[in-house]
């Protein structure tokens, strides 16, 4: 049986070295900068470093060795990857629909009023929850209350400035995604095939096909206006129940708060 796995990442030959290095002190390891193999009692793994990422596939006898196989290299990943990778945390791309919606929905309603702003600034912080146990089915996710930082320059008087910031982010879908508990709906497979979500209500429908390696070759159209400027880093701040103390996606039991 054989189960295939790409992480995207600029740093794959630097993570397979320290995979096999990890591994040579115990187990049957060969490998180099490009590729490596390992040879677990329970099955075998082999890894390539790409231009775009690293490959592995994990081979066994049983569906059960090969569900071991997949735990032990990703956990060992995990920690290799040490939250240093070129794709940012998925529920990133969620808080940052959320601010430009925010964004939109203000500057939208202040045309509409006739409200002239010379300077706007959002900064949002997301909390988002985990308790539970991933490798037990058990975790539970969850979002707790938005904080958003409104800094803008105009000439409505304080009370007036509020009413216009509350409606103009109460008009955003997305605010009204997070008011409310809503049925999550899932679509499982692996290598291409359905599965059954058992206890978990189904997405109707087929599944959605592979997007392969598509988006690697992706380029942006041509604007004239820059949209977005990167700033830097974000300043690490402590967060309580933060994954530092928390527990890592892959521990037996979590109970942490990722701040986004």
């Amino acid at each position: 049986m054989v189960s295939k796995l790409f992480v995207k990442t600029l740093k794959a030959s630097i993570y397979l070295q320290q995979i096999g290095k990890h591994f040579s002190h115990k187990l049957e390891v060969d490998f180099d900068s490009q590729a490596g193999r390992i040879e677990f009692p329970f099955g075998i793994a082999e890894l390539n470093a790409e231009e775009l990422g690293l490959n592995m596939i994990a081979k066994a006898e049983t569906a059960e060795n090969l569900d071991k196989m997949k735990h032990v290299l990703a956990s060992h990943l995990e920690r290799y990857l040490n939250g240093h990778d070129a794709a940012p945390c998925p529920l990133a791309f969620l808080s940052t629909g959320m601010v430009a919606s925010f964004m939109n929905e203000i500057t939208a309603l202040a045309e509409i009023q006739g409200i002239q702003i010379g300077y706007l600034k959002l900064t949002q912080d997301n909390y988002y929850t985990m308790k539970g146990s991933m490798p037990k089915r058990t975790m539970v996710g969850g979002a707790e209350n938005i904080e958003l930082l409104v800094e803008i320059d105009c000439d409505l008087p304080d009370g007036e400035l509020n009413d216009f910031l509350v409606n103009a982010t109460f008009a955003s879908p997305l605010n009204g995604l997070m008011r409310g508990k809503i049925g999550s709906l899932f679509k499982l497979s692996r290598n291409g095939s359905p599965l059954p979500t058992a206890k978990a209500a189904e997405l109707e429908g087929s599944l959605l096909p592979d997007p392969e390696d598509r988006f690697a070759y992706a380029e942006p159209a041509a604007h004239s206006t820059d949209l977005m400027e990167p700033v830097g880093l974000t300043p690490k701040k402590t967060v309580a129940k933060g994954t530092a103390v928390g527990g890592s996606s892959l521990s037996d039991e979590q109970d942490r708060r990722l701040n986004i």
